[in-house]
């Protein structure tokens, strides 16, 4: 038997077997010449032998994929954020895209800025060339205006993937998130171990997730027997409401008096405190102890290191892909790490 048909039968029966693993990218021809000791010519002719059966893909700078696993017209993958380039997204989009990449997909990132109708613009474009969607909602507490254009592209068999939070829609679809009442619970044991028997909070009531940890904030308090009080804590309707500095300072002046400590909803809110805590001439974390969750780049930027609950290097930006291309989530939930800063 000719070396490059023998090379074509041992490859037929491993792709059969990478389409069985979830796998959709051959090794490089390099590789392939290295592992069968032939020329690269010989390892071009097994490969478009395996092209004009089918079993195959080529594509011109990236390799050769399995046929069936990428689609040669349809290998955009639709990333839809509330900021691309702020707070969590910039390593987020770069963790993402290192695994799209690899299996020959390409990641478009578009921005909703918080609007509906934003949202709306964008979601009217994803059946046209999109293998998949991943989408960060912008409330899944108040209704949506755009959800006939979620459940058309559902009814497109267009995969989607939800980040945080998910839209009520009918069909399947995949949720990556975490156990936000848990990630309170560790949270509210750091502080407690830190002596801090008096905290507040600023949470988002807009998101079923902002509700989600102050709920388990309360849960904490019970557990540990803090005792609640609900006048410390600031429950916003949106972004603006905890964000803008006007906010923040009324957060200090009426409900922060009595507590040594705040569990902010995200880094970028916690960022901002600090910021008019020191305006104020408050010392972080001597007068008042901040802790959030997200460990992005807000949580080390500044003077005072942020304590934040995060997770492995890259491995939500790995969930959310590998849930794009093969359609489930492992796990669904992210664990939790505390990585513990100079704020607390």
């Amino acid at each position: 038997m000719s070396k490059y048909k023998e090379i074509i039968s041992i490859l037929d029966r491993e792709i059969k077997q990478m389409r069985e693993d979830g796998k959709t990218r051959l090794p490089t021809e390099s590789e392939l010449c290295a592992r069968f000791n032939v020329s690269r010519d010989t390892i071009r002719t097994a490969l478009k032998h395996l092209e004009q059966k089918g079993l195959i893909v080529k594509r011109r700078g990236s390799g050769s994929f399995i046929a069936g696993g990428i689609k040669e017209d349809n290998n955009k993958i639709l990333f839809v954020t509330h900021d691309e380039d702020k707070y969590i997204y910039p390593g987020l989009i770069a963790d993402i895209r290192s695994v799209l990449d690899q299996k020959g997909y390409e990641l478009v990132c578009r921005s909703t800025e918080g609007s509906y109708k934003e949202e709306g613009k964008i979601l009217s474009e994803v059946t046209e060339g999109f293998a998949a969607l991943i989408i960060e909602p912008i409330s899944d507490v108040f209704p949506n205006p755009n959800m006939p254009l979620i459940q058309k592209i559902q009814d497109s068999n267009i995969p989607i993937v939800y980040l945080y939070s998910r839209y009520p829609t009918i069909g399947d679809s995949v949720l990556i998130s975490e156990d936000d009442m848990d990630g309170a619970m560790i949270l509210m044991h750091h502080l407690l171990e830190k002596g801090h028997r008096r905290v507040a909070g600023i949470f988002r009531m807009d998101q079923s997730h902002g509700l989600a940890k102050y709920k388990g904030c309360i849960n904490a308090f019970r557990k540990l027997g803090i005792e609640f009080d609900q006048d410390s804590f600031l429950l916003a309707s949106n972004a603006k409401g905890c964000k803008e500095s006007r906010a923040l300072r009324g957060f200090i002046e009426q409900k922060l008096p009595g507590n040594t400590a705040v569990v902010c909803q995200n880094d970028i809110l916690a960022y901002l405190l600090i910021e008019e805590l020191t305006k104020m001439g408050k010392k972080v974390p001597q007068d008042i102890a901040v802790v959030s969750f997200d460990n992005s780049y807000y949580s080390h930027i500044g003077k005072i290191g942020i304590t934040s609950l995060g997770h492995e290097d890259k491995a939500m930006g790995t969930a959310l892909a590998k849930a794009a291309i093969y359609g489930k989530a492992n796990p669904d939930k992210m664990p939790w790490q505390l990585f513990e800063r100079e704020s607390s």
